[in-house]
């Protein structure tokens, strides 16, 4: 009745004749919407996401992983952009996030802002050698996604050769870089 005052008419109330299948409905529900085969729900990232580059530019510049909004288990390939990835040596990753409404594009230079971007904690890792050859530096592009329990998903894929490196940043909870290669 109280919901129905502030809303100015009553309320539809709900019914489920069997509510211990509410799990199971919800996942079917999920996998339709997933195949393409049922109306989907999401409203994709909440933030931006930027990886700063190492230079000595101030104020600092980055590029656009990941805009807001988009959606989960959306692959973008940032194919204008090639990257020097080191191998067999600590490397860290400044990541940066914003909520703010602009239109930036995957791949696209932007200037840092620390007034209006989140600095996240940096991680490291060292990501595995190229065996065969002994390179410790390759070019790469990357390919980013944001998965659907919310990770983002960034991959240094190599230019030539079909190797990549998969980091995966949690963005929920306690930060930390998985770096897996395959």
């Amino acid at each position: 009745e109280t919901l129905g005052g502030w809303r100015g008419s009553p309320l539809q109330q709900l019914r489920n004749a069997h509510p211990e299948q509410a799990v199971a409905r919800g996942a079917v529900a999920y996998a339709l919407g997933r195949t393409g085969r049922a109306p989907r729900i999401g409203g994709g990232s909440p933030r931006s996401y930027f990886l700063a580059l190492e230079d000595d530019s101030t104020p600092k510049q980055g590029i656009c992983l990941l805009p807001r909004g988009t959606r989960e288990g959306e692959v973008l390939l940032l194919e204008e952009r090639s990257f020097s990835l080191l191998l067999g040596q600590p490397v860290r990753f400044h990541l940066f996030s914003s909520t703010a409404d602009t239109p930036w594009v995957a791949g696209e230079l932007v200037q840092l802002d620390p007034a209006g971007m989140l600095a996240l904690p940096p991680i490291a890792t060292v990501l595995g050698t190229q065996k065969a050859t002994g390179e410790t530096e390759i070019p790469v592009q990357l390919a980013t996604g944001l998965s659907e329990v919310g990770t983002l998903e960034v991959q240094c894929v190599a230019q030539t050769g079909s190797r990549h490196w998969r980091l995966e940043f949690q963005l929920r909870g306690q930060g930390e870089a998985i770096e897996t290669s395959e």
